[in-house]
């Protein structure tokens, strides 16, 4: 077995020592600063790395080995890293598990599944579920308010039935992190480009309280894990009182393969959103990805106003969703006009033979919070701040 002390030493590079104590019996097995050792017997080892400096400093690290037991390899296949769901879907996943120990196929019921809702860098935990495949029913997300950067988090885990001779059992793991169709702007993972990217500012008619500004030609926001199974456009709320620009879509980098573009004219004022769509073609092979939003008009110049400002982003599609059984449609009277606009919903459901619909969820499409209703409620009246149709 190979060992490595990188990461090891001082910060203005003084020499140091090394000493490696590879059993933790408390003697020195080597000195050498990437030693390589074998262990002849089964069981669980404590190795110990002791790192000694000039005036007496030490530093101390610690790597448990297990000899006679292989730790499990857990993919999840699906949904896939960074696909995208709705609030209130239900999505179903696959567990993949290679244990030499325990051959195939494994027990699936040692198979743990947890589901957990994301708010900015943190997860709290919800459900778990047993088993190489099953259904998660995601949160309807309205605990946290408008505009949070809520997301899912799934974790999958198998805990082996250990080695030979009572060598202890070893535990792996896997995790994926899933996004809302729509996106809040300035949820953006990173943002650069000529002019130092996109500013987030606070404005009281935005989605969420907040939007993208002082956007200039070459800018950029990118979004990182994306993956566009069943997503086939996007929807982009946007302002311009200035010159207006495009909007491109593109993978790998802000100079990759381009996947669509859209076009945002002046508005008519930084107040006026507009919601043009574009088709999404199909991202070059590889799946996950990161996604940049690349914003561009080459008419810019320094003495010129911004270009726009992004609000928000939806992606349509399914996404990850279960497909589902029960046919449902709507229509809205009227479907298109002014703001602010009042518009009259009507949910139609169709469920499967032998099905009843305990309830409904609407979502509005503006990022407020949503409406639940029991089986009477078959209407609903809005004034959205985006003419988008809703779902149930």
């Amino acid at each position: 077995m190979e060992f490595s002390s990188a990461g090891s030493g001082l910060p203005d590079g003084e020499p140091v020592t090394y000493a490696w104590d590879f059993d933790g019996n408390g003697t020195t097995d080597s000195t050498e600063a990437n030693p390589t050792h074998t262990y002849r017997t089964e069981g669980r080892f404590t190795a110990r790395l002791t790192v000694g400096a000039p005036k007496g400093l030490t530093g101390l690290a610690v790597q448990e080995i297990t000899v006679g037991n292989s730790r499990p390899e857990v993919t999840l296949q699906q949904p896939p890293d960074g696909g995208m769901f709705s609030f209130g879907d239900t999505i179903p996943f696959t567990v993949k598990v290679k244990d030499r120990e325990d051959g195939r196929p494994v027990d699936c019921s040692r198979v743990v599944v947890q589901s957990q809702l994301g708010h900015d860098s943190h997860l709290h935990p919800l459900d778990n579920y047993t088993g190489c495949t099953g259904e998660i029913v995601t949160d309807a997300g309205d605990s946290h308010g408008p505009g949070q950067n809520l997301y899912y988090g799934i974790t999958a885990q198998y805990e082996d039935k250990g080695g030979p001779d009572g060598v202890p059992a070893l535990t792996g793991s896997a995790s994926l992190t899933l996004r809302p169709a729509l996106r809040e702007a300035e949820h953006f993972t990173t943002t650069g480009g000529a002019h130092d990217g996109a500013v987030v500012a606070s404005r009281a008619d935005a989605s969420g309280g907040k939007r993208l500004t002082e956007i200039e030609d070459g800018d950029w926001i990118s979004f990182d894990p994306v993956h566009l199974k069943g997503i086939d456009s996007v929807t982009v709320g946007a302002a311009s009182g200035g010159i207006g620009g495009d909007i491109e879509f593109r993978t790998g980098s802000p100079a990759g393969p381009l996947l669509g573009k859209v076009s945002v004219a002046n508005t008519g004022g930084w107040g006026n959103v507009v919601s043009p769509t574009v088709e999404l073609a199909a991202p070059p092979p590889g799946g996950t990805m990161k996604l940049y939003a690349v914003f561009t008009n080459p008419q810019w110049s320094a003495d010129k106003p911004d270009l726009f400002a992004v609000d928000w982003l939806h992606f349509n599609g399914r996404g990850v969703e279960k497909k589902p059984g029960t046919k449902v449609s709507v229509t809205a009277a009227p479907a298109g006009g002014g703001a602010p606009f009042a518009v009259k919903l009507t949910g139609k459901v169709k469920p499967l033979p032998g099905r009843t619909i305990a309830s409904y969820h609407w979502d509005f499409g503006d990022n407020a919070k949503s409406r639940r209703a029991r089986r009477a409620l078959r209407r609903s009246t809005r004034t959205p701040g985006r003419g988008r149709t809703p779902r149930i």
